[in-house]
């Protein structure tokens, strides 16, 4: 969790495209009208990089929610009603434990807008993070504009998602 992306990025790169094994390739983008192997093959280095960190967070405060929710009060309820250990799991301890789950979800999806700035340079990429730059560089206010609230409202749509899915998971949460 604490590597930054451009380490991690250059770490791939050196592992899995680099004159050692040379399994993928390293920078660049290839349309989706070459091929879908040829564009998957440059998708998969960016977006490992970006996942490591992501997955890192929710591994981490999935595995702290669980353990909450399985020491708690009403699963050693369920337990001493009989219910098996499956039964427990899925229909007391799950739903519970992944309301801070689905907190880090949302926070991360801010976090990998923010990252993907600089993912997108390290492999040489064109995507929104490169045109950000770019905008920034030659000072295009309209597209710095457009860009920003693309991004902002991506980011409100995840949040969005994110309390849709919380009243889901405990229904005793209403909006009004």
């Amino acid at each position: 969790m604490s590597v930054p992306e451009f380490v991690t990025g250059a770490l791939l790169i050196l592992l899995l495209a680099g004159p050692s094994f040379g399994i993928l390739p390293h920078s660049g983008y290839v349309p989706l009208s070459e091929g879908i192997i040829p564009w998957l093959q440059h998708l998969i280095l960016p977006s490992i990089t970006l996942a490591i960190v992501a997955i890192a967070h929710v591994m981490r405060q999935t595995r702290s929610g669980m353990i909450d929710a399985l020491q708690s009060e009403y699963v050693r309820t369920a337990r001493l009603k009989g219910m098996n250990e499956k039964q427990v799991i899925t229909k007391h301890a799950l739903r519970n434990g992944l309301m801070a789950t689905v907190t880090i979800l949302a926070l991360s999806f801010g976090w990998l807008l923010g990252s993907i700035v600089v993912v997108e340079e390290v492999f040489a990429y064109p995507g929104m993070g490169r045109l950000v730059i770019e905008s920034i560089q030659s000072r295009d206010l309209p597209v710095i504009q457009i860009t920003v609230l693309i991004i902002a409202t991506t980011y409100t749509l995840a949040n969005l998602g994110a309390d849709i899915v919380y009243t889901y998971l405990d229904p005793r949460i209403e909006y009004k």
